[in-house]
């Protein structure tokens, strides 16, 4: 299980972290893992970092406190439902009564399109992987993304821990996604 706790963070990015829960040494960890998070994202300024993970300053000021949020996160927006699949699509296609997460940028469609795309073809689009998830699309990954000192993504590592306990899901690139997705 992955740990975000300072102490955990810190050793991950190798952040001199002598006495915990000492303001200033908890500080001087914060300031290296800040460091090390711009350095993975190629970012020369904490705003350039921000931005590039989408991720909202937060505000301190006198009778005034909110923290740094994603965009698109706790706005109270609800996200726009995954279409439900097609039940008259034809159940002799290969992603029929499939359920199917994607992760990473797809370089044929955006995802809401392959979304439509796989639903109208009688399968069912999914936001994350579970033990219900039969297929599981890797698409371009985005390492800026990606936890730091990671190769993969959550999706990813999800569905081969699902893998490596039995779990019947299967794991494709999006030229075989889209394969079926026309057969």
């Amino acid at each position: 299980m992955i740990s975000y706790t300072l102490p955990e963070v810190a050793r991950h990015v190798d952040a001199p972290l002598n006495e915990h829960h000492q303001a200033g040494a908890d500080a001087d960890a914060a300031a290296h893992i800040m460091l090390a998070a711009m350095q993975h994202h190629e970012a020369t300024t904490l705003d350039q970092l921000l931005k590039g993970l989408g991720i909202v300053h937060g505000i301190v000021a006198p009778n005034e406190w909110s923290g740094s949020h994603s965009k698109g996160k706790h706005t109270g927006k609800p996200s726009a439902p995954l279409p439900g699949a097609n039940p008259d699509a034809d159940p002799n296609g290969a992603l029929y009564g499939k359920t199917v997460c994607i992760t990473g940028t797809l370089s044929r469609m955006k995802r809401a399109e392959a979304q439509a795309a796989l639903a109208n073809v009688g399968g069912t689009p999914v936001p994350k992987v579970s033990g219900k998830t039969d297929i599981l699309v890797v698409a371009t990954p985005d390492p800026r993304r990606f936890a730091i000192g990671s190769d993969k993504s959550d999706k990813q590592k999800t569905a081969e821990r699902l893998l490596e306990a039995g779990r019947d899901i299967e794991i494709i690139g999006e030229a075989d996604f889209f394969e079926r997705l026309n057969s």
